[in-house]
């Protein structure tokens, strides 16, 4: 096991190059991975289907019954930011095939297109959805395999019980899980089971790629879980987390000898086989140990600057 000296985002078009010909089929191969997310199964239909002049990306169903053109999934992959163009798509499409879920696919959202996903939420009748999905490409040094990671940034309110209805409707709880959520699942729960304090207000079944832990409020250390290794780094969320940034990048990175950039400050990364088990008592101890260090820098930080007493 060695350390490695940087963990970085990759920019998507270093890992597919063109969205119809790389990054769709890479999602229609990988339904899964995002089936994990919105906690319900998806089955593809069709790829680069024509519909009102365009082609839409990827039309899934999540098969609750038998109707081909019940539970329709429209989702549309963006290689980069959220724009307008992509946004307009989605409502062409919807209005030329009877689907009334839609997943946005991108690196990330402006402001204004996850404001229009809310209101899309807020103003059509329950039985439409909207999501927003982020997904980033993440790589330990140069050599190791890119691991892709979906995050949902807008949902509708009402989506868990959705999730309930279609799960009741298909005969009960219904366990999406791939080979890689269910390796997660049982890795937290392990971790859980050591340290449960840190899992406190967590289903018993998560099996997410990154756990956030609040330290103090907009500060937040996220531990991850990858493929070929495990990292800890600061994340920000809120006003407190954008305007405290430079300054705890310093600390943090004087006090704790952080190795690579990313988030707010940055972060510590240690490579594993976690696909083997035997791995996982080491790995957990320690993802604990650099927690209780970015945690104890951060308020004793906080603590000399005011901010708590």
């Amino acid at each position: 096991m060695v350390e490695f000296g940087e963990l970085r985002e990759v920019g998507l078009r270093q890992v597919w190059w063109r969205e119809n010909s790389d990054f769709t089929p890479w999602v229609a191969e990988n339904l899964d991975l995002l089936s994990g997310v919105l906690e319900v199964p998806l089955e593809l239909e069709e790829r680069e289907e024509k519909v009102a002049g365009h082609f839409v990306d990827i039309v899934a169903r999540i098969p609750v019954n038998d109707d081909p053109n019940d539970n329709l999934v429209i989702i549309e992959n963006q290689l980069g930011w959220s724009d307008h163009t992509h946004l307009g798509q989605i409502l062409a499409y919807l209005s030329g095939r009877p689907a009334k879920i839609a997943v946005w696919v991108a690196s990330g959202f402006a402001p204004n297109h996850r404001m229009a996903i809310r209101w899309l939420n807020e103003q059509t009748s329950d039985d439409f959805a909207f999501f927003a999905v982020k997904i980033r490409a993440m790589q330990i040094g140069d050599s190791s395999p890119v691991a892709a990671d979906f995050e949902i940034v807008e949902k509708p309110k009402n989506w868990a019980a959705r999730v309930r209805d279609i799960q009741t409707a298909m005969g009960g709880k219904v366990e999406v899980l791939n080979e890689n959520s269910a390796r997660l699942r049982a890795f937290w729960q392990q971790y859980g089971q050591k340290h449960p304090e840190e899992l406190a207000g967590h289903a018993p079944d998560f099996k997410r790629t990154n756990l956030y832990h609040k330290i103090i409020d907009g500060i937040y250390v996220c531990q991850v879980f990858f493929v070929w290794g495990v990292a800890v780094y600061l994340a920000r969320r809120g006003r407190w987390g954008s305007e405290l940034t430079p300054e705890f990048s310093q600390v943090l990175r004087n006090t704790l000898t952080l190795e690579w950039r990313g988030a707010a400050a940055g972060g510590t990364a240690k490579e594993f086989d976690t696909k083997n088990p035997d791995n996982w008592p080491e790995m957990i101890d320690w993802l604990h140990d650099r927690l209780e260090d970015f945690r104890r820098v951060i308020l004793e930080h906080a603590r000399e600057t005011g901010l708590i007493e």
